[in-house]
């Protein structure tokens, strides 16, 4: 049976390829050779503002505050503050207690609300629900 066109150019490519292995070799080494020093040209860049979508109105507003909620770590702060009269009003310490009502239940949260003069209201960590 006679070799079909498909395995002659295949004997063909592999007695060109084989002899010239050298240079093969050579090609592969000077390859290799270039990736790796671009490898060693790469750092790992974990900066939070390579990150996020800078242009986003959030992160915007992160960033304007940053100096101030970095040290915060990943907590959540709520601060509510009065415009009129002073912390003791009877609407103000309502308000208070709706939004420690609300933010009570969210699970793993420990609730302590401060206003802006920094009065603070801590509520401890939430009990586990039953039932």
């Amino acid at each position: 049976m006679a070799p079909t066109l498909v395995e002659r150019i295949e004997a063909v490519f592999e007695r060109w390829l084989f002899a010239h292995r050298r240079i093969w070799l050579l090609l592969f080494a000077v390859l290799s050779a270039l990736l790796l020093w671009q490898a060693l040209l790469l750092k790992p860049e974990a900066s939070l503002k390579k990150l996020v979508p800078a242009h986003h109105p959030f992160i915007l507003n992160y960033l304007k505050f940053e100096s101030e909620l970095r040290p915060l770590g990943n907590s959540i702060r709520i601060s509510v503050e009065t415009t009129q009269g002073d912390i003791y009003t009877r609407e103000y310490l309502e308000l208070i207690k709706k939004i420690t009502d609300e933010v009570f239940y969210v699970p793993g949260s420990i609730v302590a609300i401060s206003d802006r003069c920094g009065h603070r209201t801590h509520c401890g960590s939430r009990p586990p629900r039953t039932g």
